[in-house]
């Protein structure tokens, strides 16, 4: 009795062994099926490329193993309805068929021809019945190179993505219904069948708005430039920045102008508007102490994205003060703040320019072109 119990514990445990350690391998199919349509526009009555995964579970080798290509909504059904596709003008050289032995890998090259031959394989589209039919090499059951291998992924591309052998031109029609699950089905009987569903909407883009206002700033350092007392034995200076921001798409100028006080614009004496201190005549140097000159230098700021540049003749320092509206400085483009331009005003006198205080009014107008 004991002996019967032991041989039926051995037998279980021999079972529980096969089971969980067994001696022949199971072969197993890949967990990969790559089944999908990748098109590039999914809106109604619209051309689209199709970038179509397939998967053959047989080899192809056989003069029978055709493969179809069906765009229509309920395959088998009625044709020329609104939600087919449209094949239009798409042959053979608006399609690539590749194959490869990986998930979603098509590395093999397949020639094409409108029909079947011992190097190609023969592209047929039926608009009526909307479907691509491709017959296999003729001499595909004796040219191994021609056979494609079970559990290969095999991929379709249909439209302007088709370039081996020339670029496409022609691509598939959307139907003209917005729907979902519209069918693509694949038969190449029984090694390559199945189905694609894909959804056809109304608009497949979304378009996104936005408002940037206008900005524009402008400040002056400062509203008040001392030469001090002037002597005949130095040159005297003051100075003060202008900057200006805008996002103006054509930049900003600002202009400078010396304002009159009725009778002139120079760097009058009080109380005596004609007498003043000679303004500083273009292209003569520069100013020299003992000599009777007065002008400003105009220095904009360099690098780092500033962009101002100074408008002749206030590009080539020194340069008199403008009685009329004048371009000062100027930014063809939209220009941040931070780049000030520095205005250095100089006066110099000899020994005949008359004592007392002097004075001019210089205003500036920052205008952005938008």
């Amino acid at each position: 009795m004991a002996q019967n119990k032991f041989k039926t514990i051995v037998k279980i445990a021999f079972i529980l062994w096969l089971v969980l350690f067994p001696i022949f391998p199971i072969k197993s199919q890949p967990t990969w099926l790559p089944w999908k349509d990748i098109l590039t526009r999914l809106k109604k009555d619209t051309f689209a490329d199709h970038e179509i995964y397939t998967y053959s579970s047989g080899n192809i080798n056989s003069s029978s193993h055709t493969i179809t290509l069906e765009f229509d909504a309920s395959p088998g059904g009625s044709n020329g309805q609104t939600h087919d596709f449209n094949l239009g003008s798409v042959d053979y050289t608006d399609i690539d068929m590749k194959w490869g032995t990986g998930p979603y890998i098509c590395d093999q090259n397949v020639n094409l021809a409108a029909t079947a031959s011992a190097t190609a394989w023969g592209v047929s589209v039926d608009t009526n019945n909307d479907t691509i039919t491709f017959t296999p090499p003729t001499d595909i059951e004796t040219d191994p190179s021609d056979q494609i291998p079970a559990s290969s992924t095999i991929c379709f591309f249909i439209g302007l993505n088709a370039h081996y052998g020339g670029d496409g031109d022609q691509q598939i029609k959307n139907p003209q219904t917005a729907q979902n699950n519209v069918i693509i089905a694949a038969d190449g009987g029984a090694p390559l069948s199945g189905k694609i569903a894909v959804a056809i909407v109304d608009d497949d883009q979304v378009v996104v708005t936005a408002t940037v206002e206008p900005t524009f700033t402008f400040t002056i350092s400062q509203n008040t430039c001392d030469l001090g007392t002037l002597t005949t034995s130095t040159v005297n200076e003051c100075n003060y920045t202008l900057d200006a921001g805008t996002n103006a798409a054509n930049g900003a100028t600002i202009t400078i102008q010396a304002i009159s006080d009725g009778v002139n614009a120079h760097l009058n004496k009080d109380g005596a508007p004609t007498t003043w201190i000679d303004d500083y005549q273009e292209d003569t140097g520069k100013i020299n102490a003992g000599t009777e000159a007065y002008g400003i230098d105009v220095n904009v700021t360099i690098g780092g994205g500033c962009t101002w540049g100074a408008i002749d003749p206030f590009d080539d320092n020194p340069s008199p003060v403008p009685d009329s509206i004048s371009p000062l400085v100027s930014s063809s483009v939209p220009v941040d703040t931070g780049c000030p331009t520095e205005v250095v005003h100089k006066a110099a006198i000899s020994e005949l320019t008359e004592a007392g205080s002097y004075t001019q009014v210089v205003q500036y107008i920052a205008t952005g072109t938008f």
